[in-house]
């Protein structure tokens, strides 16, 4: 009989615990290695774009110019002003547009705009649907990118979804905007080559018409993009990334507007870890599918900020058992893992474009990336629903 003993078992609980970790490695190192595009043949699918907005009078202009000159015959913009007091409705009846008007003060949010809006195509069903935010621009080629390989694949996929600040930006920011590049774009195209389906990242994705006829969109959660991705996951469904379709919308310009969209991300992904990890792991190993394994193991990875604490209040808490067994295996992965994670960034931030962070921004982001902590702090608080808008 082997023997294990409690250093044994300390290193084999240590390896476990990085495994969220090592994944976010992995895919950071797979994602930034440049491969060619696929390219996928046009096809006369007919695509109905969904439109949801809520108040965006001060923005819903750009994005419908940036879609229109993009639309082939067949195509259709579905605008869905939901629970509106501005001029959204009357602006978007100026465009190539169709215009439903929502007033539903109970019923409030961006999935329960959807399902709106997908009632509305019942009438004329297209053969898929795409849904663009209304503070997002499409950039060219990047509508017809994403309809190519929706057609094709059968399935749905999403685009390279990036947050621009507009001017030099500040720390805050510039972090937020390599942030948003790490999660949407590079650890995005390392899940799709390791197999798995990609998240939902909220504006610019399309799933073929039928699909979305199996789904329950009319939900309040502050993340429902998220568990759509989630739920087609389950269903069957392998959501690809398409990341020559970029699609572009504003960071917030107040720190208030940041803080709150920060929340709305941070909250809704740790709480999708709760609800829906165990969910995945459980279909993945009763289906045998590597798809599923590794779309739970993305999830699984918290947000950055959490990821480093965690594995530094690990690093000081393994370190101490590590002396009393005079057995350092442990505390030396985690350091390694650390170390290993430090580095891969560095590299990715040498290949980001726009979202290059310098060195003086990661200096003065220390005290940016304390104050976060913040956000939480009001994890426990009870959870918001409806429409969480960004400041303008």
């Amino acid at each position: 009989m082997m023997n294990i003993s409690a250093s044994d078992i300390l290193f084999i609980f240590t390896v476990l615990a990085l495994i969220p970790s090592i994944i976010f490695i992995v895919e950071l190192i797979i994602g930034a290695r440049s491969r060619p595009a696929d390219e996928y043949p046009s096809t006369g699918q007919r695509c109905a774009i969904l439109m949801p907005a809520h108040n965006e009078e001060l923005v819903i202009e750009r994005a419908l110019q940036s879609i229109e000159s993009q639309l082939a015959p067949g195509d259709r913009i579905i605008v869905i002003a939901d629970n509106c007091d501005d001029a959204t409705a009357e602006i978007a009846r100026r465009h190539q547009c169709e215009v439903l008007v929502r007033n539903d003060k109970e019923n409030r949010g961006k999935g329960f705009a959807l399902a709106y809006g997908l009632e509305h195509l019942a009438q004329d069903p297209p053969d898929m649907v795409m849904i663009l935010d209304a503070d997002c621009e499409a950039t060219p080629g990047s509508i017809s990118a994403l309809k190519a390989a929706c057609a094709f694949l059968n399935q749905p996929v999403q685009a390279n979804y990036q947050m621009r600040s507009g001017t030099s930006g500040n720390v805050r920011s510039n972090i937020t905007e390599f942030a948003v590049y790490i999660k949407n774009h590079v650890r995005l195209a390392g899940l799709d080559q390791l197999g798995g389906s990609v998240p939902i990242t909220g504006s610019g994705f399309a799933v073929p018409y039928h699909l979305l006829e199996k789904v329950d969109l009319a939900s309040g959660e502050i993340v429902e993009d998220m568990k759509l991705g989630i739920d087609l996951a389950l269903g069957g469904n392998r959501v690809r990334y398409v990341p020559d379709a970029l699609i572009t919308s504003p960071l917030p310009t107040s720190e208030e507007a940041a803080t709150t969209q920060h929340k709305r991300w941070e909250h809704g992904h740790v709480s999708m870890i709760i609800k829906y990890f165990p969910a995945l792991i459980r279909n993945a190993i009763a289906k045998r599918s590597w798809s599923l394994l590794m779309t739970a193991l993305d999830l699984g990875v918290p947000p950055f900020l959490v990821l480093t604490a965690f594995n530094i209040c690990l690093f000081g808490a393994v370190a101490v058992l590590d002396l009393y067994f005079w057995d350092f295996r442990s505390s030396a992965l985690i350091l390694s893992i650390l170390v290993s994670q430090t580095i891969v960034l560095l590299v990715v931030n040498r290949t980001a474009d726009e979202a290059r962070l310098e060195s003086s921004d990661v200096i003065s982001g220390i005290h940016y990336l304390t104050g976060k902590m913040e956000i939480y702090k009001s994890l426990l608080k009870r959870k918001k629903s409806g429409w969480v808008k960004t400041g303008r």
